[in-house]
């Protein structure tokens, strides 16, 4: 994920805004067929056509079937010789922002970028 949008911050109410905008995205996926196939096979037009904004370049947007099992992203790589940014170590030191709240913040981030 990059850091733009680990460091961007979301309020309630943007995080309120890009829940609705991806229960509607995700509720017209179950109803339109060609929109579906669209965000399996063009996921950046149909997302752009959905939003009505340019999917940025740095986002990398992949919807998939739901297969009936559990799907579980892996977080990105790291470097184990290398060395931890300051917010990963202050996540990991039990400072004020759990790795798990960056992750969701980050998540929203890329919402409200998309919508």
């Amino acid at each position: 994920m990059s850091e733009q949008y680990m460091s961007t911050a979301v309020s309630g109410e943007q995080a309120a805004y890009a829940q609705q905008k991806l229960e509607a995205l995700l509720a017209r996926s179950a109803t339109d067929l060609e929109f579906r196939k669209r965000l399996l096979t063009e996921p950046r037009a149909a997302l752009a056509e959905f939003s009505g904004k340019a999917i940025p370049a740095s986002v990398n947007v992949v919807f998939i079937e739901n297969s009936g099992g559990a799907t579980i992203v892996l977080p990105d790589p790291i470097d184990a010789a290398g060395e931890l940014s300051s917010e990963e170590l202050e996540a990991v030191a039990g400072g004020t922002t759990s790795s798990c709240l960056s992750v969701i913040a980050s998540i929203l981030a890329v919402y409200n970028a998309i919508f």
